[in-house]
C-alpha cells in the first residue's frame, strides 16, 4: 500500500487523495478522521493511486525540461512539432517542424513563449467569444494568465482568465476550458447544476478532462 508523503488535516468534511507532480501521495482529511479510516481509504483507492502515479511519472518523461535544441518536441494545438532553426524572421510551422529564427537562437525560449502568447490571443480568445455568444454569457474581459496550477479561472467581475499554454492543447480541449470558465459566470462553484450546464454545451466534456489529466505537465511547462 502506498504510504502518504503528507497528511493534511483541516475542517473539511471528506478525505481527498492527491498525487502531486512528484508522484507523491498527499492526503487531505478532516480533523476527526482516524489514521485507520485514512489508510482504509488509501487501500480502497490503491488502483487509482497506482494509475495516477504512473501518469504523473509519464508526464515528466513526455515533457522534460526544454533546452531548445534541434529535434526537441513542442506541442501546438495538440500536435507535436520538432524544433528547428533556419534563416527566418519569425516562428514558422513547416510540416512537422516548428522553425525559429537562427539569428535569435540564444533567445529561443523567449521567442517561442511570445509566439505561443500571440497564437493564444488569436485562437483561444476566438473560442471563448464563440462560446460566450452560444451560451449567452456576458464577460467583462478575457486575459491570458501564467498560472502554473490551473488552466483557467473566472473572476468575481466576470473576468475570464485562460492559461496561455492552453494553445498547446487540441481545439476540443480549448473549447472545454472556455466552456468551463464561461459556465462559472452563472455558477460560481462546481455544483451539479454547473456540470449540467457544461454537459449541455459539450456532451463529451469528460474526454477533454481526460486529455488534461493525461497531459497535466503542460500547465507548468516553460
Amino acid at each position: 500500500m502506498t504510504q502518504p508523503k503528507e497528511i493534511i488535516r483541516s475542517k473539511r468534511k471528506t478525505i481527498a487523495l492527491v498525487v502531486n507532480n512528484q508522484a507523491e501521495l498527499i492526503v487531505k482529511a478532516p480533523f476527526e478522521a482516524s489514521d485507520a479510516v485514512i489508510y482504509e481509504t488509501i487501500s480502497r483507492k490503491q488502483r487509482w493511486i497506482d494509475e495516477k502515479q504512473h501518469i504523473v511519472k509519464t508526464f515528466f518523461e513526455k515533457y522534460p525540461d526544454s533546452v531548445f535544441e534541434v529535434g526537441e518536441s513542442h506541442m501546438y494545438l495538440g500536435n507535436l512539432y520538432m524544433l528547428d532553426y533556419a534563416d527566418v524572421e519569425s516562428v514558422v510551422i513547416d510540416g512537422n517542424r516548428l522553425i525559429l529564427p537562427l539569428k535569435e537562437k540564444n533567445e529561443a525560449k523567449h521567442i517561442l513563449i511570445e509566439w505561443y502568447h500571440a497564437q493564444a490571443t488569436d485562437v483561444v480568445f476566438k473560442r471563448v467569444q464563440y462560446y460566450a455568444d452560444l451560451m449567452g454569457a456576458t464577460y467583462y474581459s478575457i486575459n491570458l494568465s501564467d498560472a502554473k496550477a490551473r488552466w483557467g479561472s473566472c473572476g468575481a467581475k466576470q473576468t475570464i482568465n485562460i492559461n496561455w499554454r492552453a494553445v498547446m492543447c487540441p481545439l476540443f480541449v480549448i473549447d472545454y476550458i472556455a466552456i468551463h470558465e464561461l459556465s462559472h459566470i452563472q455558477y460560481k462553484n462546481h455544483s451539479r447544476e454547473f456540470w449540467k450546464r457544461v454537459e449541455t454545451i459539450m456532451p463529451d466534456y469528460r474526454e477533454a478532462q481526460e486529455w488534461l489529466n493525461q497531459n497535466s505537465r503542460l500547465v507548468s511547462i516553460y
